[in-house]
């Protein structure tokens, strides 16, 4: 299931990175929160949406790459992997999501796996019409939207 990202026009969601101070702000594109397993949703710390924010960051930087965004397409695979893991630090320290260090770092091992490496390289692993989303075509009205720090995250499926 993909979801709609929307920013904020206002006061848009962003995540500044500690190490250099580079602001990382999505753009809208489509999003399936945490590429988690369905099989283990259900488990503490592994929701496609338990860490929502770092999810969204990093699904936008594999957009940017893989659309050549000009602003965030320069990350490597690696960045890409530790800007997550940041992100879902960042939330657990702010209390923004509970503290599992296990879930932590287990799902950090996986997004920087060899098979997530392989679609990061992978120029067909994402359909370029993505790469231009039209917020103002949708495919069906918007029933229920949900601020997260200022983003609008449209969650109808498409």
């Amino acid at each position: 299931n993909s979801f709609l990202f929307i920013p904020a026009e206002k006061d848009p969601f962003y995540f500044s990175r500690k190490k250099d101070g580079r602001r990382i702000q999505p753009k809208a594109m489509y999003t399936d929160g945490g590429s988690i397993p369905q099989l283990i949703w259900g488990v503490p710390g592994y929701s496609p949406w338990g860490y929502a924010q770092a999810y969204i960051i990093h699904d936008w930087i594999f957009v940017a790459h893989h659309c050549q965004d000009p602003e965030d397409g320069d990350f490597s695979f690696q960045e890409s992997a530790t800007i997550l893991s940041e992100g879902i630090k960042t939330m657990m320290e702010n209390g923004a999501a509970p503290k599992s260090y296990f879930s932590h770092y287990t799902i950090t091992q996986a997004v920087k796996s060899k098979i997530a490496e392989g679609y990061w390289h992978k120029p067909s692993s994402m359909d370029q019409s993505k790469c231009k989303v039209r917020q103002d075509k949708f495919l069906v009205q918007p029933t229920l939207i949900t601020i997260i720090d200022g983003a609008q995250l449209n969650l109808n499926q498409k």
